[in-house]
């Protein structure tokens, strides 16, 4: 069973919050990342691997459908203001990044189904971040939508096709909204990414599994807690390789999945920060065996 997937997490989380920037400027320079995440980490909490993960997905997303984006769960603006100058970066003028938030902190979590979160956590306005947004020159590119997702994304339309989807909402009910009401808008071979899929929570993880019980859909492993799900690649159309495992969340749930770990594994610059953060770990207690089998994982993808 792949229980260390959310034990590793921890470890993974904290160590590419602090040092994952220096790693990615000292061992891949040239890599675009470095330059964009300098520009918008006072207004992210996530970090670089990941964010070079949305990215990634993103520009395979719109590669085969040049539509809009929408990230669900924005906080500060980091990654809306990533994925704008990204799409400035590449000529997608047209492609409207859409930021769906309370701007009032997270709803109540489910009883029994999310840990580790409380309502209102994640509090900003929205006069906050839209000041924010303008200070990227990015006004024209973004479009606001305030409250509950299960009231906003009903009444959004995309004119030109949802190539590309974020979700940050961290919450069980919060993620089933925006399946529910994403991922039909999202065009055919267009990338879902989940930010919270394998963290301490559990939430996250339970919403996708019933969305995949009926679509029998792929989850393809990013990197610290991340998944991405490439709409309509079941594991007979998939065309990279895929096992079936069996995932243990926080509170002891076991979960079957068809997974798939080889778009992680091709994340140079993230299998080898693994790799480094286990070989400082050598010498540790606690956490380190699950970290030493995520790091497997990410290597070559056997469990």
């Amino acid at each position: 069973m792949l229980d260390y997937l959310t034990q590793g997490y921890r470890v993974s989380d904290v160590f590419a919050k602090a040092f994952g920037p220096l790693f990615y400027k000292l061992c891949f320079p040239d890599d675009p990342i470095v330059r964009l995440f300098s520009r918008v980490q006072p207004y992210s909490i996530t970090d670089i691997f990941r964010a070079k993960s949305v990215l990634d997905y993103m520009e395979l997303s719109l590669r085969t459908n040049p539509g809009d984006v929408i990230e669900c769960g924005t906080f500060e603006g980091g990654m809306s203001i990533l994925m704008g100058l990204r799409l400035r970066e590449l000529d997608f003028q047209n492609s409207k990044v859409h930021l769906c938030d309370t701007f009032g902190g997270l709803p109540n979590p489910t009883p029994g189904v999310d840990s580790h979160y409380q309502a209102g956590l994640f509090n900003i306005s929205q006069q906050e971040v839209e000041a924010t947004i303008e200070s990227y020159r990015l006004k024209d590119s973004c479009v606001f939508h305030k409250g509950l997702f299960a009231d906003t994304l009903p009444n959004i339309s995309f004119p030109r096709g949802l190539a590309f989807a974020h979700i940050d909402g961290d919450l069980y009910a919060s993620t089933v909204d925006c399946l529910k009401h994403v991922y039909p808008q999202l065009l055919p071979g267009g990338v879902l990414v989940l930010d919270d899929f394998y963290d301490q929570s559990g939430g996250v993880m339970l919403a996708v599994h019933e969305h995949i019980t009926s679509t029998h859909e792929v989850v393809h492993l990013g990197p610290v807690g991340q998944a991405a799900i490439i709409k309509g690649m079941t594991k007979e159309s998939a065309d990279v390789p895929c096992f079936e495992a069996v995932i243990s969340n926080p509170k002891g749930n076991n979960r079957t999945f068809v997974l798939s770990s080889a778009r992680l594994q091709q994340m140079r610059p993230y299998v080898f920060f693994v790799a480094a953060v286990a070989k400082q770990l050598d010498d540790m207690s606690g956490m380190v065996e699950a970290f030493r089998c995520y790091e497997k994982l990410c290597r070559d993808g056997k469990t």
